[in-house]
């Protein structure tokens, strides 16, 4: 009966500094918790490790409303306001990855943008012209 209970007893303090370690271990996790989620810290990890600058931010807030509100504009013309589950989520999937691609991708399609525009552009100039000839 002495043995158990020095058998008892012996765990108990074990688990106790166990405990203590753990609680030691969480308080860690909880400050880098806390300090990761400062405003700065933030902003770094949106930047994705850049130079931060006023330029850099902006340009980054920019690409990605463009992004969300082309998701979220695909999304409605593809899967309307519809009721169904299924349809639901697979509209939020569409709609992330859409907005994660144009995002992401904001350079590529500004180029198209721009190249769209100057042949657009071009083609209306032309048009002017030879009505003004004639």
């Amino acid at each position: 009966m002495k043995n158990l209970r020095e058998q008892l007893e012996f765990r108990i303090s074990e688990l106790e500094v166990q405990q203590k370690e753990n609680l030691l271990l969480l308080k860690e996790d909880l400050q880098e918790i806390v300090e990761n989620l400062t405003p700065m810290n933030l902003i770094k990890k949106v930047i994705g490790g850049s130079e931060i600058s006023p330029e850099n931010i902006g340009q980054n807030i920019l690409n990605d409303a463009i992004g969300i509100s082309s998701g979220y504009i695909t999304k409605r013309l593809m899967f309307g306001s519809s009721s169904n589950p299924v349809k639901k989520v697979m509209g939020s999937m569409f709609q992330f990855i859409v907005a994660k691609f144009v995002s992401n991708q904001s350079g590529r399609i500004e180029a198209i943008g721009d190249v769209l525009i100057r042949k657009i552009g071009s083609r209306f100039s032309k048009d002017r012209t030879a009505v003004i000839d004639e």
